[in-house]
């Protein structure tokens, strides 16, 4: 090691006459072999470790300078503010505060060099700098220098042109900014900064910014949490997932960017290419100016705004909202919403689980629905000054047009220029407001069913009870019903009545055929309502044709339920009766009795105005009664109580409840002559829940309750031709009442039942043997009987205006065979079969058995 003096030059040698001396600067060199501790390099002084020295510990102050040569190694070297260190040698654990600089040149290099605030390292080309922690210093790595693993927590890290960083951290504020290449970049905070002919390769991005300006290239960035701003530079196979943000801007391009979990790429004024949606909630922005080039949507939400265009854009699932142009789209799952103002060109290709929404004043060039829907949604509640729906051609293989769907908000009308193929139309009708969804056709051909939602409200104008459709300019194709089920039907529901679909040329003063809702006529097919027209009688024009108005499902169901009361209140007294006959005439004054019988019975009925329905009735009644002697006659008084569950089996489909509630007194006078008189009063609680089944084959349902009062009065005579054998001709008037009751089923249907009433006279006799098998006394009987119904006035009304008479009326025969047997003194059992056949009723089998006891 060698020290020596430099005195500065002097113009007069008479300066060493001064009184102060001049500063004087140190040089040290260390060479080969030696070694130098804890020195200190004060201003103006230098340490120069050469080819096999070294420096440990040292510290170089404001103005000095260490020198760390080819082959020389210092460590642990403390570079203070204004300090410098320059090497071309090997510095390990370098700590530069303050203003300090590190200089790392060609064959120099560096590991774990510290800088603090202000400090810089510079990397010169051929230098390398290994494991530097910047702590609020900077780091410059210049051409063909290399800086690997920086630790960047404050301050920042700048890649030249040329220059290369590896594996850098971005901690805290630390910053890096690229000219030159960085690979394997962590950026945990702070942020990421690539200008003109910058590259970044495999960064991993979980918070603070990424800026990738003009010029700039960020290759296969994994993005978890932050943002990516592509400022006019270029962002290839970008991941972003979690929370990340990309933002492209200036131009700038961003190359296969695939995005989860809630992770958003808004495109500002740049382009997007090849960009993935992965995440139920990631998100694609496309805004005015800029463009997405074959997006593919698997999950999430591509966003088009206005000015903005999405080309080639693949939907796996999710959805794409468009407010500007959208160009050749492939639809394989999830929606695209076209709203008001937007376009669809080129082919836009919807394919099965995938649909299409078009709202009014959208356009679309040409759809292909392959089995997908094709939904079409208004404005606003209002159909009447709503611009269409356009599409220019459609084309169907399958699929639907829907216009019933969750984004409507009213009455939609679409356009179609051209329609070819096959498929279905969804109608959103409404006949109660004479409303409904539109579609005019300019030309086409194929076949197609339109479909028209079941309704229980009435259409508002009886004068003219048509609806249309469809305008089929061209007149070449051809259109008929479908159920909402996918089969094929003949009528819809629209209130009481029932329509199919006519077809009239000029209907309106409209161009080429119109298609439109018709009310159905029994003359076109009607069977009772179970059918209608099948889509091509278009004679009867505008008109509802001749003949009688088909009656809905729903329609029939009510009235059917209107009339079963009176049924069921039948049924039940044909059931007292019965048990009345089961008691002798021989009881004793004070003579008390309690009773019970099971009763059931089947019917098939049908009213005056058509509706049919098969009853189905099993239940109980209790009662009990005592004697009273009234010298040459008796006096039997009594109460019951009855129970029954009652279903309702209707003929288009569906089976409604009725439960009744009974409560009731008897009396019967005997007279000693044969003669007698029975009289019977009985309140009932009637339950009803309706459930028919529409057209459509969708059910219908309601609740209500009502009261009702039956009463019977029967009068006859009894007489003995011969031992064991006696004949009883009687006859009987019976009456009924029940409540009107209001309606209102979940189709929209109302109705009032009416007052149900019903008055019967019946005559007839009875046929009884008596015999024994030893101490058991038997008691078989026959008897038939003719009745006649006399009320005729009963009238149901539904939806407030149509009135349909809803009676029984006419004439039935009675035919019965009946058995009491008494084992014992006290106790009778007894049972009885009847079969009744009339106009509008026949019950097949009623029946009841029961047992009396005595006391």
């Amino acid at each position: 090691m060698s020290q020596y003096k430099i005195k500065p030059l002097s113009l007069l040698i008479a300066s060493a006459l001064a009184f102060t001396p001049l500063a004087q600067a140190i040089v040290t060199d260390v060479g080969n072999g030696e070694v130098v501790n804890n020195t200190e390099v004060d201003y103006g002084d230098e340490l120069n470790i050469n080819s096999g020295g070294e420096s440990n510990d040292t510290v170089v102050n404001n103005g000095g300078l260490e020198t760390v040569l080819v082959g020389g190694n210092a460590n642990n070297t403390i570079i203070q503010s204004g300090g410098t260190q320059l090497v071309d040698g090997t510095a390990t654990g370098s700590v530069l505060n303050g203003a300090a600089k590190q200089v790392i040149s060609d064959g120099g290099v560096s590991h774990g060099t510290q800088v603090g605030s202000y400090g810089m390292q510079t990397v010169h080309n051929g230098g390398s700098a290994n494991g530097t922690v910047l702590n609020g210093g900077f780091q410059t790595v210049n051409s063909g220098g290399v800086a690997n693993n920086t630790v960047v927590n404050s301050g920042s890290q700048t890649v030249d042109a040329g220059g290369l960083a590896e594996n850098s951290t971005l901690n805290i504020t630390g910053g890096q900014v690229v000219y030159g290449t960085a690979n394997n970049t962590v950026i945990n905070g702070g942020g990421m900064t690539i200008n003109m002919n910058g590259v970044a390769n495999d960064a991993m991005h979980y918070s603070g910014a990424v800026v990738i300006n003009a010029g700039g290239t960020a290759n296969s960035t994994f993005s978890q949490g932050d943002t990516v701003y592509v400022s006019g530079g270029t962002n290839n196979d970008n991941k972003l997932s979690g929370y990340a943000y990309e933002n492209i801007s200036d131009d700038g391009v961003s190359n296969g960017s695939v995005l989860t979990d809630s992770a958003i790429q808004t495109i500002v004024s740049g382009t997007s290419r090849n960009a993935e949606l992965n995440g139920s909630s990631t998100l694609q922005n496309i805004m005015n100016g800029s463009s997405a080039i074959g997006t593919k949507v698997n999950d999430g939400l591509q966003r088009i705004y206005s000015g903005g265009h999405a080309t080639g854009t693949i939907v796996n699932g999710g959805q794409q909202h468009v407010y500007g142009t959208i160009t050749d789209t492939t639809l394989n799952a999830g929606k695209s919403l076209l709203f008001s103002g937007s376009r669809a060109e080129g082919y836009t290709e919807v394919n099965s689980d995938a649909a299409l929404v078009i709202y009014t004043n959208a356009v679309a060039e040409d759809i292909t629905l392959n089995g997908g829907t094709l939904q079409v949604a208004a404005l606003s509640g209002s159909s009447s000054g709503q611009p269409s729906a356009q599409v220019e051609k459609l084309t169907m293989d399958g699929g639907l047009v829907q216009f019933n769907t969750g984004y409507t908000y009213g009455y939609a009308q679409l356009n179609i220029g051209e329609l070819n193929g096959n498929g279905n139309i969804w109608f959103e009708t409404s006949l109660a407001d004479k409303a409904g969804s539109f579609v005019t056709i300019g030309h086409g051909s194929g076949s197609f069913g339109v479909i028209v939602q079941d309704s229980g409200k009435e259409i508002a104008d009886h004068t003219d009870l048509t609806l249309n459709l469809i305008n089929d300019q061209g007149g070449d194709i051809d259109f008929a019903l479908q159920s909402a089920r996918g089969g094929s039907t003949r009528a819809v529901d629209g209130g009481a009545y029932m329509y199919v679909l006519k077809q009239e040329t000029g209907k309106n003063g409209m161009d080429g055929n119109v298609w439109y809702l018709g009310a159905m006529t029994d003359e076109e097919g009607g069977d009772s309502g179970n059918g209608g027209g099948d889509g091509d009688n278009g004679s009867n024009g505008g008109s509802n044709g001749g003949g009688n108005l088909v009656t809905t499902p729903s329609t029939d169901a009510i009235l059917s339920l209107a009339n079963a009361g009176l049924n069921i209140m039948r049924g039940e007294m044909d059931g007292l009766r019965a048990a009345r006959q089961s008691q002798s005439r021989d009881r004793q004054h004070g003579e008390g009795s309690v009773w019970g019988h099971y009763l059931g019975k089947k019917s098939a009925a049908e009213t005056s105005n058509g509706a049919a329905y098969k009853l189905y009735q099993n239940g109980m009644e209790l009662g009990g009664d005592v004697v009273t002697d009234l010298g040459n006659s008796q006096l039997v008084t009594g109460g019951f109580v009855s129970l029954t569950g009652n279903n309702v089996k209707h003929a288009r489909g569906g089976t409604s409840s009725v439960d009744s509630y009974g409560l009731g007194a008897y009396a019967t006078w005997y007279d000693n002559s044969g003669f007698y008189l029975d009289g019977t009063l009985k309140a009932n609680r009637l339950e009803s829940q309706l459930s028919a089944r529409m057209t459509n084959g969708d059910m219908t349902s309601g609740k209500w309750h009502q009261y009702g009062l039956s009463t019977a009065l029967e009068a006859g005579y009894t007489f003995t031709p011969m031992n064991n054998l006696s004949v009883t001709p009687f006859a009987r008037m019976t009456g009924t009442t029940i409540n009107d009751a209001n309606v209102k089923l979940n189709n929209g249907m109302t109705a009032k039942t009416g007052k149900a009433r019903s008055l019967t006279a019946e005559a007839g006799g009875r046929v009884a043997s008596n015999f024994s098998l030893g101490n058991t006394a038997l008691r078989p009987y026959l008897s038939i009987s003719v009745e006649q119904e006399l009320a005729h006035s009963n009238e149901a009304v539904i939806n407030d205006v149509n009135r349909f008479k809803n009676h029984q009326n006419g004439t039935s025969g009675k035919y019965g065979a009946g058995i009491t047997v008494s084992p014992a003194k006290d106790v009778t059992l007894y049972g009885e079969l009847n079969y009744r056949q009339g106009s509008y009723v026949e019950d097949p089998v009623q029946g009841m058995a029961g047992i009396r006891i005595s006391f």
